[in-house]
């Protein structure tokens, strides 16, 4: 997260915390997750614009 840069900073300096308080955090963000990042019905299916951002499987 640290080499995205920007606000992704900020949870890589989670790292850092002890025990006991990483993981209530954690089960916050877990508990909220549909509030904080929205819930979808399906998966997105990507268009080719976004599976060119991908490296080849070489599975098919």
């Amino acid at each position: 997260m640290w080499a995205l840069g920007g606000v992704w900073r900020v949870p890589a300096l989670c790292r850092f915390l002890p025990g006991p308080l990483k993981h209530p955090l954690y089960h916050l963000i877990a508990r909220n997750r549909y509030r904080i990042f929205g819930r979808y019905d399906a998966c997105m299916i990507p268009d080719d614009h976004v599976k060119s951002r991908f490296l080849p499987t070489g599975w098919g």
